[in-house]
């Protein structure tokens, strides 16, 4: 939620895995590698923030919008964050053919 508030755009994880949690030494849970991060863009005329292509993409706990390449918001990291929950509740995941 920090990272969809940014005040000067909206910052997309674009790769959240189990793997990206990290518990720093006073026990509080960190995010990690931003490598594939986004900040979107916000257009003035339209007064909404810009979809952007990540090129698609594979892995288990990826939105469905990155398999099929359609245009992407902030949105697939909820939707990746819940196919993580998934996996840890059930020990299946959600594409288990990826």
């Amino acid at each position: 939620a920090v990272l969809h508030g940014f005040k000067d755009g909206v910052i997309v994880h674009n790769d959240i895995q189990l793997c990206q949690f990290l518990f720093n030494d006073k026990g509080e849970v960190k995010f990690g590698d931003f490598n594939r991060a986004e900040i979107m863009l916000y257009d003035e005329e339209n007064k909404e923030y810009c979809r952007y292509h990540n090129g698609g993409g594979g892995g288990n706990y990826r939105a469905y919008e990155e398999y099929w390449d359609l245009p992407l918001n902030e949105k697939i990291d909820v939707l990746s964050m819940g196919n993580n929950i998934y996996a840890l509740l059930t020990g299946l995941w959600i594409y288990p053919e990826y």
